[in-house]
Order: C-alpha cells, then structure tokens, then sequence
C-alpha cells in the first residue's frame, strides 16, 4: 500500500521543515517526499508538484500544517476505485476545523488540472466528477476527544494580523464563487465563538472577501496592502471620536438592498470618525443576531463602506449587486424551496399538526425573513395537489424575482392573517 508520494508546497514559511518531520513520522511513511518551494499562485505550485508523481496517489501537505502519525494510512484506507480525492479536515486553532490535507489519484492530473481561478480545488473536484471521480471526505472516531474526531492533523500558522486578513479575504472570495450563503454564515459564527484574539480581523477580512470581483488564484505570499494598514490603525492605534453606538434591529420590512445600503453608510463614518470602539459594539450586535439574514447582509455593507476610499453612492449599489447575484439569489432560491416543499408534504400528509408548529415556530421568532418563511410554507400546502415543486428550482428563482419585486415595495406589509392565505393563493400563477 506504500503508493503514495507527499507533495510539500512551501513559499519560504520556517514550519516547513516541521511538516516534513511530520511526514517522516508516518505509519504509512511515502515512498518520496517532493518539496516545491517558491512557486506562486497555488495553483501552478501544485501543477508542478503532480507533474514530478510517479506513484499511483499523493498527498498535498503545506508548510503549516503537522499530520497526525496515522493520516496517510487514514486517507489511503479511504480511498476506493471510483474516488479522485480524498480530504481529511485538520484541527485550527481559530476555526476549530479546516479543510484540509488531500489525498489525490494522480491519474486524475492526465486529463485536467488546477486553474487559475478564486477556488481551483473545488473547480478541480467539479470537472472530474464529470470523469467518474468523486470527492470524499474521511471519518475517524478518536476515542473520548471530540476534537479530534474526523480529523487527522493540525493547522498550524503564525495567526499574524496580515495573515489572518489575507487568509479570511480568500476564504470570503471562494464562498462568493461557490455561492455558499450557508457556508459563510457557518465560518462567521464559528470565528465569532472560537473566543481567538484575531476572530474580529477574520470575520471583517471574511465579509469583504465577498465582495471581491476577480475571480483569480490569490493564494501567494501575502503583503501588506492599504487595506491591512488601515485595518491595524483603525482597531489596534485607534483614538478617534467615539459617538452612540447605534442599535441594530432587524426591519420589519426585509430589504436586502436597503439594509446593505445603509449600513455601508454607517461604515462609512465609523471609518470617517476613526470610531472604533463603536464599530467593534456594533459589530458585536451583528454577530449575536447571525440567524437573522438582514443581520449579514448588514455585515456585508457595514465592512464594504469600512473599506471604501470614496463614499459616492454607486459603491453601496456596485457591492449589494455582487451578493445579490454571487450569494442572495442562490440561497433566497434554497430558502424559498425548502418552506414550499415542507408546506407540500405536510399538506399532502394532511399533518395539520405539523403545519401548525412549523407556523408557531416561525411566528415567535423576530428574524426579519420569518414572514416570508411563513408565506412560502402557506404556498407550499396550496400547491400541494398540482406537480411537485420540491425540486423545482427554475420555479423557486422565479419567487426570488417576484420576492425581490415585492420587498422594493414601499409601505409596510399589513396583511391579515385571513387575507394573507388568499394573497399567498393567488400567486400560484408564478411558474
């Protein structure tokens, strides 16, 4: 089973020698350990490093990272006939889990390879797949430690301010790509529980990062940019005015343009006063509601108007356009076929029990998006007689279209419970 090569991708970090020691460590020791050093962007380094394999698999180790003593064998142990890569998530100290080390079938380099994009990896395991070869992630139960459960190593980087914003700022641009509204929200909480002194620069670097418009491999040695100079004095040397610290309440009224709109307004003048220790209580009001989707969208423009050198309106309008259509429209889509489809299957059950607690449960929350929750539940029992609209989601992008419409509207939404089911029946001519 000694098949497999280890391939270290190193530009310059003094752990790289302390992965490489991990390596030699190996229950599974590999048959050749290859060090590719100095060559950036990611994706060429790793190019290169596939091209030197000449054993049936290989693992990619970076330079931060220490492997468990059982992680090759764990990862080979995974692999099976039809599988392209296996991943194996590490232990951070930041994130609590991070993807991660991969075990890659080099074969699958003969007909592709890594490209020059904001997340080559995913875009790698996307055109494969079309080949026949999946992407798995490994599992492993170690004993009474929930920690370590599934996990097979460390992530171990210097957690400095610069790197921590360049890190997290690529971490917002891949979700951006993927469109992963879900997985964004996820990252954003975990830093804000991981208790880390630099969990406020990664949540801040996370938020801007999806808002970045180059879709291109930005992983090479990181430096120092206005933006992490700016950050630095405005957090760590700050002394500026400090005014009221403004109260986030979720609108009654969720729209999406408008919150984005104003507070990247309100990031604006925090940067405009040097107003930090106001930014930082705000912040913190943002992070306790992360549930409500107003709530990020908030964080989203309160960040992008922190960043902004000019404050011109056509800003706020240029960043809501790019999660509107990289972010929104995609889980709005999600969000919108899961309340149908539940509403549907509860209705054909005639599970009016069900109904009614689904209703309950949205009506005692305060999230700014629990109405329309419970408008699209209520469209769901009515078309629970005509064709499935579980899976249908051309249909559901057709409600986030009339969604948004509606949500531009001006006035607030006054609908009686009794009228809201004939309102609500009456969109059934959506497609």
């Amino acid at each position: 089973m000694r098949n497999v090569t280890a391939i270290v991708l190193s530009i310059g970090e003094k752990t790289t020698e302390r992965a490489i020691e991990s390596l030699k460590k190996q229950s599974l020791p590999p048959k050749e350990i290859i060090a590719i050093e100095n060559v950036a962007p990611f994706h060429k380094a790793l190019n290169l490093g596939a091209s030197k394999v000449k054993t049936e698999f290989f693992v990619q180790v970076d330079s931060d990272m220490i492997l468990d003593r059982t992680c090759l064998e764990d990862l080979r142990r995974s692999m099976r006939h039809n599988v392209g890569v296996v991943i194996g998530h590490l232990r951070d100290l930041i994130t609590g889990r991070v993807v991660g080390v991969k075990l890659f079938r080099a074969g699958c380099f003969k007909g592709h390879q890594f490209k020059d994009v904001m997340s080559p990896d995913t875009t790698f395991a996307d055109e494969i797949l079309k080949d026949g070869w999946k992407t798995v992630f490994a599992l492993k139960f170690s004993g009474k430690d929930e920690i370590k459960w599934h996990t097979f190593g460390e992530h171990r980087p210097e957690y400095t301010n610069l790197y921590t914003y360049c890190k997290f700022i690529l971490e917002g641009g891949r979700y951006k790509t993927r469109k992963d509204f879900a997985g964004i929200r996820w990252h954003i909480e975990n830093l804000r529980d991981s208790g880390h002194d630099k969990s406020l620069i990664a949540i801040l670097a996370l938020a801007q990062g999806v808002l970045i418009v180059e879709d291109k491999d930005g992983l090479r040695p990181f430096q120092y940019s206005k933006d992490v100079e700016f950050l630095e004095r405005f957090l760590i040397a700050a002394g500026g005015s400090e005014a009221e610290t403004p109260i986030f309440k979720a609108p009654v009224n969720f729209k999406p343009e408008e919150v984005f709109s104003d507070n990247y307004k309100l990031g604006a003048e925090f940067r405009r006063k040097n107003s930090a220790v106001s930014f930082e209580r705000y912040v913190g009001q943002l992070l306790k509601n992360t549930r409500d989707t107003s709530a990020l969208i908030a964080l989203f423009g309160l960040c992008h108007g922190l960043f902004a050198d000019d404050k011109e309106a056509n800003n706020a309008a240029d960043g809501y356009s790019s999660i509107q259509y990289n972010l929104l429209r995609k889980w709005i889509t999600e969000w919108i076929t899961r309340y149908l489809s539940v509403g549907r299957r509860h209705a054909i059950k005639g599970d009016l029990g069900g109904i009614i607690w689904y209703f309950s449960q949205l009506a005692d929350t305060k999230y700014s998006d629990s109405l329309i929750s419970q408008i699209f539940l209520a469209e769901g029992m009515f078309t629970a007689g005509s064709e499935d609209v579980s899976g249908r989601s051309v249909a559901a992008s057709g409600y986030f279209d009339f969604l948004e419409d509606f949500m531009k509207g001006g006035g607030t939404c006054d609908i009686k419970s009794d009228d809201r089911c004939h309102w609500v029946q009456a969109r059934r001519d959506i497609p």
